[in-house]
């Protein structure tokens, strides 16, 4: 701390300079790259997250259309819908989950972010499978849920 002497005589703290302005461009240039250099490393951080996120919602989406296509069976017998659009009563708000890439309703295709259904033809299985976005942009499967009617137990005396 600087100390002047006042016009009374008496030593009172002196009022700080101001910085020089070659101190203030270094300053605010060791800023600006300090920044830079944290966004270099942030960004594959943040974009490993973002995906992270992306696939953990697709994966909770073909859960909860698993979940309805299971209720759907119990109330049917143990036989599977061959539509899957008939287990919308099932999923809340009687409507598809939304899609985490493009946060429109799931369309139930092969594209990023949306699932695909499928039964078979005799009613005692299915295949949902989840389809996560690839580096380009492009489908690829990230879960494949399978469920199937168990065979009749039969009754031993």
């Amino acid at each position: 701390m600087h100390l002047k002497f006042s016009r009374l005589g008496t030593l009172v703290p002196a009022r700080p300079q101001r910085p020089a302005l070659p101190d203030l461009v270094l300053a605010g240039g060791a800023l600006s790259l300090a920044a830079a250099v944290l966004f270099v490393f942030a960004a594959p951080v943040l974009l490993g997250l973002r995906q992270a996120v992306t696939e953990t919602a697709i994966r909770g989406n073909a859960a909860t259309v698993q979940l309805a296509v299971e209720s759907w069976a119990a109330a049917n017998q143990g036989t599977y819908p061959h539509d899957v659009h008939a287990v919308l009563p099932w999923l809340p708000r009687s409507r598809p989950p939304a899609n985490p890439v493009t946060r429109r309703p799931l369309e139930f295709r092969a594209e990023p972010g949306d699932l695909t259904y499928r039964c078979r033809d005799d009613g005692t299985g299915y295949v949902i499978e989840a389809w996560a976005p690839d580096a380009a942009g492009l489908p690829r499967l990230l879960l494949r849920l399978e469920g199937r009617t168990p065979p009749p137990a039969h009754a031993g005396f």
